[in-house]
C-alpha cells in the first residue's frame, strides 16, 4: 500500500473514532444532565401508563 494512502487512511480513520467519541461524550452528559435535574428517577409519561406494553 502506498504510504501516502496509508497515512489518509490513518488520518481518516481518526478523524471518524474521534467525532464518535465526541458524541459519546455528548449523549453521557446528556443523560447526566437528565438524570440530575429529575433527581434521578425515571418518569414515566401518561402514555405509557394508559397504554400496556
Amino acid at each position: 500500500m502506498n504510504s501516502d494512502l496509508h497515512y489518509q487512511l490513518m488520518n481518516d480513520r481518526t478523524a471518524e473514532l474521534q467525532r464518535k467519541a465526541g458524541e459519546h461524550r455528548l449523549a453521557r452528559e446528556a443523560k447526566a444532565a437528565s438524570e440530575n435535574r429529575s433527581g434521578g428517577e425515571r418518569r414515566r409519561s401518561l402514555f405509557s401508563r394508559l397504554l400496556p406494553a
